[in-house]
């Protein structure tokens, strides 16, 4: 009876050893799974940040865009005054010949008309 006893003391020993050596592996496949957890939360908030970051780009991005298609059409609008100042511009030059012209043709019209007051 006491062999029995002293046995079962060994076997409740080795029993209590293993459940103790299961809790301590248990333990640390707790924190692995609470450190995996925490990398997963970390990876998630880098991957929305790099989201966020994207999309400021994409927006930045289309606005550039944007920015350029609206520097063409000014640039067209310039154009397309360039050639109506050019124009106006040739326009008062040709205005400029005939007025001299007229100047001119005044002058003589004074002088022939200087001439003709002092022949009467």
């Amino acid at each position: 009876l006491e062999s029995t006893v002293q046995v079962a003391h060994i076997e409740l020993d080795t029993a209590r050893f293993k459940l103790t050596e299961e809790a301590s592996t248990m333990t640390k496949l707790k924190n692995e799974l609470d450190e995996l957890a925490a990398e997963r939360a970390n990876i998630r908030m880098d991957s929305r940040a790099i989201e966020r970051q994207l999309s400021e780009e994409v927006l930045r991005h289309q606005q550039t865009q944007q920015d350029r298609e609206q520097l063409r059409a000014d640039l067209v609008s310039l154009q397309t005054v360039q050639g109506q100042c050019d124009d106006l511009q040739r326009k008062v030059s040709d205005l400029n010949v005939e007025l001299n012209g007229l100047r001119s043709s005044a002058a003589r019209d004074s002088a022939d008309l200087g001439a003709a007051r002092s022949q009467v």
